[in-house]
């Protein structure tokens, strides 16, 4: 696909990188550390505009750029070890938290005048998201 390499190159990632297209997830995910893989529902990759698509795959280029799935794994280990202390769970949920606003500037940046797309492109993600559980009777 033109348009992920497209992506790839603007978000400066520089090792292999795999794009599947699931009908098993609702929402855009980076799964992996050594062969890394973003899979992307099927149906948000039919129902987002172009620019849309591109914000939401440069999310999560962005995630892997950061190595976010290994500091994700080191953050589950230690609630694991800690799992009675409270405070390993609310800092892990202030990191999480903190971790998703670092890549949203990242993505504004990287996207330069075509950032306007990023927040439509959200929304949508949201959108389709809630419509594709409804669907599945999750919500």
């Amino acid at each position: 696909m033109e348009l992920f390499r497209s992506v790839c190159k603007q978000g400066r990632i520089r090792w292999p990188v795999r794009l599947r297209l699931t009908d098993q997830l609702v929402s855009p995910s980076l799964c992996g550390v050594l062969r890394p893989v973003i899979l992307i529902p099927s149906s948000l990759a039919t129902e987002l505009s172009q620019p849309q698509l591109r914000a939401a795959l440069l999310h999560e280029l962005i995630h892997l750029r950061r190595a976010d799935v290994l500091v994700s794994f080191f953050q589950s280990l230690l609630q694991i070890v800690y799992w009675w202390h409270p405070l390993v769970w609310l800092a892990n949920a202030r990191i999480r938290g903190l971790r998703e606003e670092a890549v949203d500037d990242a993505v504004v940046l990287a996207l330069h005048e075509d950032a306007e797309a990023y927040p439509t492109a959200l929304l949508e993600v949201a959108k389709v998201t809630v419509r594709h559980s409804r669907s599945r009777g999750h919500v």
